[in-house]
């Protein structure tokens, strides 16, 4: 079983089976949902994805999408078979427990598909989207088109720039601005996730002793949890302490602190119950490559080969 594989298996803890919406009309204080957006399309595109987050006061379940400007919508996952990335529709609704913010982002685990669009989206534009819900019946969101690259509502230029404290693996206050002047490799994940993280620091050690001396001096690989429950500054110390051969930095902090680090880096991060009270949190497997300015500058996927990091540190690092 391959490891988005068993991400997306992970996931299916929010996914439930359709069923016949609920003739219940909507409720004044059901579903909000916000920051819906999508990137630009090529002209001969004929598929998009979109994004938002949901919010309910009482729980419901999303069971299904549509839009003036596409032929079908639908709920998508996507894995990773043996090095190709597919996308799946889900063959079931999402459950929206009340009270608990989901985000449908890049990089996450989940995205609205828009088949067969009738027309380019072009950024600044916008248009339509109705999500249908079992309880809620059908809500209306505006979805914003952003440029191509964009990583959200947030323009990318925004990436890592709001300040946080939080604190590091030997109980010191680590801030933002302590890190000015070094290029950074940020990964957000979590010490109990058995596959993604370890994989993804193992292959930034790998990167960076790719690297010629004179630039990985120029590097500082940054791992922040988004469990802070469980990683103490004492348990991100010993894990951060087993990738030999480079100085990992492990951050932790209190919950807000964690959450508003999250958010600088736009971050999703999202804990799921599993019986006998353990749980597991799914989140986006990204690498954020800030500047020594503090800039963002790219992202590479947490899972890609660790030649290619070492490949675009190269080209940027002088």
């Amino acid at each position: 079983m391959t490891m988005m594989r068993r991400l997306t298996i992970i996931a299916a803890a929010v996914l439930i089976p359709f069923a016949t919406m609920s003739p219940a009309r909507a409720e004044e204080d059901g579903p909000k949902i916000d920051h819906a957006w999508a990137r630009a399309t090529p002209g001969a595109a004929r598929t998009a994805a979109a994004y938002f987050r949901i919010e309910s006061p009482t729980d419901d379940r999303l069971i299904g999408l549509a839009s003036p400007v596409a032929g079908k919508a639908e709920l998508h996952t996507h894995l990773d078979e043996n090095g190709v990335m597919q996308m799946r529709v889900v063959e079931g609704g999402l459950a929206v427990p009340a009270g608990r913010k989901i985000e449908l982002k890049p990089g996450g685990l989940l995205h609205v598909m828009l088949m067969d669009l009738k027309q380019p989206l072009k950024a600044g534009d916008s248009f339509p989207l109705t999500l249908t819900f079992e309880k809620a019946g059908a809500r209306d969101t505006t979805v914003k088109v952003e440029r191509l690259g964009a990583m959200g509502l947030m323009d990318d230029a925004d990436i890592g720039r709001r300040s946080f404290t939080l604190i590091d693996q030997d109980g010191g206050t680590a801030t933002d601005a302590q890190f000015l002047g070094k290029w950074l490799l940020v990964y957000f994940g979590y010490t109990h996730c058995p596959d993604a993280c370890p994989l993804t620091l193992s292959n930034m050690a790998e990167a960076l002793d790719r690297l010629h001396a004179s630039k990985r001096e120029q590097v500082q690989p940054i791992f922040v949890t988004i469990d802070p429950e469980r990683d103490t500054p004492a348990v991100m110390k010993d894990y951060v302490s087993a990738f030999e051969g480079v100085d990992i930095v492990g951050l932790t902090g209190t919950q807000e602190q964690v959450s508003a680090a999250e958010a600088a880096y736009q971050v999703y991060a999202e804990r799921h119950e599993q019986d006998g009270g353990d749980y597991t949190m799914d989140h986006s497997s990204v690498i954020y490559i800030m500047g020594p300015d503090g800039r963002f500058v790219a992202i590479v996927s947490g899972l890609v080969q660790p030649e290619r990091i070492a490949e675009r540190l190269a080209q940027l690092v002088h």
